[in-house]
């Protein structure tokens, strides 16, 4: 018989950095990393604030390790609470998480990764900063909104899944060239772009934009 998973029940202090379906992610601040938490219910709480820190009780890691997601942490039953933190420490935070220009973006080149080629060795989430250059546009055949911006030798566009920016983007407006511009439609500057690996459709991994995130 196949050993059964192990249930642990703890505590995480999270910084709370954006969203995708179930999926609540943020910087666990005992650890230093990206943790994308997936919850039991069927909607994410409400009232989530970006950069807001909170205590979630009642962690469960009881299901079978994901490839695809090796930073995920499976929420049973929990408790969330806001908790006090400082601007300095939520940066710091952000900071150590960045990934370094020349490195590859979330395993690979491309917009996605195949199944079967991942391990579970590297993290299905990082983080980027962005500068002026960075642009937001929307395909005029599928109506997907995406980011745009250099990275390394390359210039990298993937899907946005933040529901703030996708809700404040004009559907008339194909195209924003710079932050100044997406800062005139969103009332902020991009500055950070949390990336994450969405889960398994058809046998790869797409790289997508799960938030597009202020300065701290």
């Amino acid at each position: 018989m196949p050993a059964k998973h192990q249930i642990q029940v703890n505590t995480i202090d999270f910084v709370h950095l954006g969203r995708l379906g179930s999926e609540v992610f943020g910087l666990n601040l005992k650890s230093g990393f990206i943790n994308r938490i997936e919850l039991d219910e069927n909607e994410v709480p409400l009232g989530l604030h970006t950069y807001q820190t909170y205590r979630l009780d009642g962690i469960q890691r009881d299901r079978p390790p994901d490839a695809s997601r090796p930073d995920v942490i499976f929420g049973g039953t929990y408790k969330l609470a806001p908790i006090a933190t400082s601007p300095k420490k939520i940066t710091t935070s952000i900071e150590r998480n960045l990934l370094a220009q020349g490195m590859k973006i979330l395993g690979g080149l491309g917009p996605s990764i195949a199944y079967a080629q991942l391990s579970g060795n590297f993290a299905s989430t990082t983080i980027i900063q962005v500068d002026k250059h960075v642009a937001m546009e929307r395909n005029q055949k599928s109506g997907l909104l995406g980011v745009t911006f250099p990275f390394g030798p390359s210039v990298h566009f993937f899907p946005v899944r933040d529901p703030r920016v996708i809700a404040t983007y004009p559907n008339e407006l194909p195209r924003l060239e710079n932050s100044k511009e997406i800062e005139s439609h969103l009332g902020y500057r991009p500055h950070f772009l949390l990336l994450a690996l969405a889960r398994v459709n058809k046998g790869y991994c797409k790289k997508v934009v799960v938030s597009v995130l202020p300065e701290p």
